[in-house]
């Protein structure tokens, strides 16, 4: 979680720690996608493809791993920052990345469910 002044900070800084630390994974334009985040979890490229269990491994936790109704302009999490960022990527033949996650999701949707069997041991 980011308040506006850490993002500040963190947008002042990245650039620095990636001139510093070489191995440090940050593409060219990966820092404004920390300026700015998704507006919602429908937005959210991270929340969209992933799906998210409690401890317990049963309880499932929506609409992104923070649960409940979250802040998305507070989002510090760097994964859900990667995947905005590669959302609006450039592919080929006009094609973005979010035309592929998109696709992907609604086949997805149009998909039969499959319930694997459980087997006592």
């Amino acid at each position: 979680m980011l308040t506006a002044e850490s993002r500040r900070r963190l947008l002042d800084e990245l650039p620095e720690l990636k001139r510093t630390y070489s191995a440090l994974i940050l593409p060219h334009g990966a820092v404004e996608a920390f300026a700015d985040p998704p507006q919602d979890p429908n937005h959210c490229t991270f929340a969209r493809v992933s799906v998210n269990y409690s401890a317990d491994l049963t309880t499932r936790i929506e609409p992104c791993f923070f649960g409940g109704n979250p802040d998305c302009s507070q989002c510090g999490c760097a994964v859900s920052a990667g995947l905005h960022w590669l959302h609006e990527r450039p592919l080929a033949m006009g094609l973005k990345a979010a035309h592929l996650v998109d696709w992907s999701l609604a086949c997805g949707r149009l998909a039969p469910r499959r319930v694997p069997a459980v087997t006592e041991g």
